[in-house]
């Protein structure tokens, strides 16, 4: 929960922001360079954003970002960009630090909005700022490889999640990494990532179901290797047993 705390001044300064802003959004019709066309509420453009400001951009993100969930609704945009990107766009302009914006707005397109472009563009731009953010590099890699259907343009961010997640919060991003490699016919590296994780994992079921994926992923590299007449193939099993391969 953001809490927001102004003295008399920031008030009637933000008062007088949001004049600006009304005003600037009557007498102005023209949606290619001010106003940004939208299917709900008006959005400024993040560069009149910045300049009706008055020095005080935090001030000015947080009024929109209070006025864009008041403002949101539950249908799909019927446009390339739904009118919530646009606002997430002049909000991590004027506060490029405001990381809720990142991480509720990009949920917000890609899951309530369907703008699944849009929910990249501002996850992208989110870990500009929080690079090392696991919260964002999971939403950025579901939304690929799970939304938009693009799996292999999600590895860089299941990668570097994997890497960083040292208490395993997300321990299923291993699996999905894994069969993105396995699909992409990299099975060799799909093992290696997924054994990677089986080894920090505390036993239980997971560790279990994990356990029976790498013994059948093993046996499938190793029967293609003896299948192909391969002379560095694996006589043993995931589980140290002789394998019984017959041509």
């Amino acid at each position: 929960m953001i809490k927001l705390k102004y003295n008399s001044g920031q008030i009637i300064l933000l008062a007088l922001l949001l004049l600006s802003f009304l005003c600037f959004n009557s007498l102005n019709h023209t949606p290619s360079n001010t106003v940004i066309k939208t299917d709900k509420p008006l959005t400024l453009n993040p560069n009149i954003a910045r300049i009706i400001s008055l020095g005080a951009p935090k001030l000015v993100s947080s009024y929109l970002w209070m006025l864009t969930m008041l403002q949101s609704d539950i249908d799909h945009t019927k446009e390339d960009r739904s009118w919530m990107f646009y606002r997430f766009k002049a909000i991590s302009s004027l506060d490029p630090y405001f990381f809720e914006n990142y991480l509720y707005g990009g949920l917000y397109l890609s899951i309530i909005k369907n703008d699944l472009r849009g929910a990249e563009d501002i996850y992208n731009e989110g870990l500009k700022f929080y690079p090392s953010s696991l919260d964002l590099l999971w939403n950025a890699g579901f939304n690929l490889c799970f939304e938009l259907k693009e799996c292999p343009k999600a590895i860089p961010y299941f990668t570097k999640l994997i890497n960083l997640d040292t208490d395993m919060r997300f321990k299923i991003a291993s699996s999905i990494l894994s069969k993105i490699h396995i699909k992409e016919e990299n099975k060799k590296l799909g093992f290696m990532i997924l054994y990677t994780s089986y080894q920090k994992m505390p036993d239980g079921q997971l560790k279990e179901r994990v356990e029976k994926n790498l013994y059948e992923l093993k046996k499938e590299i190793d029967y293609e290797c003896f299948k192909g007449n391969e002379t560095s193939c694996e006589d043993f099993d995931f589980f140290g047993k002789r394998y019984n391969f017959s041509k």
